[in-house]
């Protein structure tokens, strides 16, 4: 059997845990670890993994009607709602942490669905925030302007 000299076997994981955690989180390396040849993990600190997710950003749409706002958000197709902007935004912000959930519990039946399997990002980057305390911040950071272009 062939032994891939970049990952760390899981038994080997698991008996040098500290060391094998302080590389990934410390000293931001991502840490490859491999089951039985065919099953294959990263472990990567939560700095990084936001870098990589930035990328993925919220831009969530606001509907004012004459009792309520609704504010929907395209990238995991859900809807919050409220009396007020700030109800919405509540409302809004507990659909996206119980879609998180329910995504995670059952990520192989939700990769599969063909509307779906694209959220994958978007949940982790939602899931990542909320684990910091930032769901909000991300959900609802403003638009960021792009650099203008010098004229020759």
């Amino acid at each position: 059997m062939y032994i891939n000299p970049l990952f760390i076997s899981a038994t080997d994981a698991r008996s040098r845990w500290a060391d094998v955690f302080s590389r990934a989180v410390q000293e931001r390396w991502p840490v490859p670890i491999e089951r039985g040849g065919d099953e294959h993990g990263l472990l990567i600190g939560f700095d990084e993994l936001e870098l990589l997710l930035d990328r993925y950003g919220f831009e969530p749409e606001a509907f004012f009607e004459a009792d309520a706002v609704s504010l929907w958000l395209p990238e995991l197709a859900l809807y919050g709602r409220g009396a007020s902007f700030e109800e919405a935004q509540a409302d809004l912000i507990d659909e996206v942490r119980v879609y998180v959930e329910e995504y995670l519990a059952d990520a192989r039946l939700y990769l599969r669905a063909p509307n779906r399997a694209e959220h994958f990002p978007y949940v982790l980057r939602a899931f990542v925030a909320d684990a910091a305390g930032r769901l909000a911040d991300v959900l609802f950071a403003p638009p960021v302007a792009p650099e203008p272009v010098a004229s020759a």
